[in-house]
């Protein structure tokens, strides 16, 4: 799902339409809750937060049809909670959108805190958003595992 979603917001920001980090995060809100199946209330629901005008909305509709039409969404393989093809595993939610971390990095990361955050500045890898000012930071703190059994 956030490969998809990703991968689309890039083509509506290649087509000249201004999408914000929280516009990107009400997007993958939307789709976290009504899913990837029903294509015409997928595209009117994204379109209702990514469109914010008339020229935006038919660039939208144009975009949607495209890249629904190149099949590039295979929805049958599509999974939420682990995914298998990728080896991503959904370690929570973030203001209602699901996190998902690859498994690989999860053992290395699984004993720290993350804080993942919005700031000023020009989105890399780690970011849904591109070009309009805004990144995701992530903060760590490494946890201290305690052993009760060895206290004296």
């Amino acid at each position: 799902m956030v490969d998809f979603l990703r991968d689309f917001i890039h083509i509506l920001r290649s087509s000249d339409i201004k999408i914000s980090t929280a516009e990107s995060i009400d997007a993958m809100r939307v789709v976290s809750l009504i899913g990837l199946d029903d294509k015409p209330l997928l595209q009117d629901s994204l379109s209702q937060t990514l469109a914010k005008n008339l020229r935006e909305k038919e660039i939208f509709d144009e975009c949607f049809d495209k890249f629904f039409e190149e099949n590039y969404m295979n929805f049958v393989d599509e999974t939420y909670d682990n995914d298998s093809k990728n080896n991503d595993l959904k370690l929570g939610e973030i203001g209602g959108v699901p996190f998902y971390m690859n498994a690989d990095q999860y053992e290395k990361w699984k004993h720290t805190d993350l804080t993942i955050d919005a700031v000023k500045g020009i989105g890399g890898m780690f970011s849904l958003d591109n070009g309009t000012g805004r990144r995701f930071l992530t903060k760590s703190e490494i946890c201290l595992v305690v052993d009760n059994d060895k206290k004296n």
